[in-house]
């Protein structure tokens, strides 16, 4: 698997064990990235996904028995996530659910020297193609036995992290960001009254009595003409209003 910021490829091999023990490329499969903005790591994530749906999918079409399914990524970020016990946040935990579900496929890194997708991403010509090994049978190690199979450590882990801390900042800081709007909705003033378009805080409980004697006679159908609003009309006001301002508010406007 590899993924650039605008395509997704994923390629399957099948390798044949035995005295002659080979691999050959069976499928490949390229996608255009989401329209909708994702963070890289979320956009490997997806392909990995991907690329497991895809490989559950040539099993069950192929009429032969495959021992063993592997996926190579070099998104170390996403095969931290695999491995991690730690919480995640929603988005990332779903999707990994459905990636540890199949339980048949083992996950590995392989660098992106070595990772065939990187050359359809990267671009080539027909005639180059046509003689890459590393297209047709993938990376050289994968012809041989599963325990000399080339092991890539992750290098400096110090990046990994910084984008795994940096998807669970993100996640926080838009689980605030709805919780911010959910109590300015909830404490939006009645009528959409801005206290700093007003001198004072009295104007402000005043003019909110005002508009609501004005709608209690609207629904009532009750259009005659009134001089003022009684005190527990402005009491009521005041004490709805104390409620939804706080004193910081109210020092900052007046």
């Amino acid at each position: 698997m590899h993924l650039p910021e605008l395509i997704q490829q994923r390629f399957i091999y099948i390798k044949r064990c035995g005295q002659s023990s080979r691999s050959d490329l069976i499928f490949s499969k390229s996608r255009l990235a989401p329209v909708k903005e994702m963070s890289i790591p979320r956009l490997e994530l997806m392909a990995v996904l991907i690329g497991v749906r895809s490989l559950i999918f040539v099993k069950s079409e192929l009429n032969i028995s495959i021992e063993e399914m592997y996926l190579w990524s070099d998104s170390q970020c996403v095969l931290k996530w695999i491995s991690t016990k730690k919480e995640l946040n929603v988005f990332v935990k779903n999707r990994i659910a459905e990636i540890k579900a199949h339980k048949d496929v083992k996950f590995m890194y392989v660098n992106t020297m070595e990772n065939p997708a990187d050359v359809a991403t990267r671009g080539t010509t027909a005639s180059k193609l046509k003689n890459d090994s590393l297209w047709w049978h993938g990376p050289k190690w994968l012809n041989y036995d599963t325990q000399n199979w080339k092991n890539d450590s992750f290098g400096d882990n110090s990046s990994v992290e910084k984008m795994y801390q940096s998807e669970i900042k993100r996640e926080k800081s838009r689980c605030s960001t709805l919780l911010c709007n959910q109590i300015e909705e909830e404490n939006r003033p009645p009528f959409g009254i801005d206290c700093r378009e007003f001198s004072s805080y009295t104007k402000v409980i005043r003019v909110t009595a005002w508009i609501q004697r004005f709608v209690s006679r609207m629904k009532k159908r009750q259009m005659q003409y009134w001089k003022s609003v009684n005190i527990q009309r402005i009491e009521s006001c005041r004490n709805e209003l104390d409620k939804i301002y706080s004193k910081e508010t109210l020092l900052r406007c007046f």
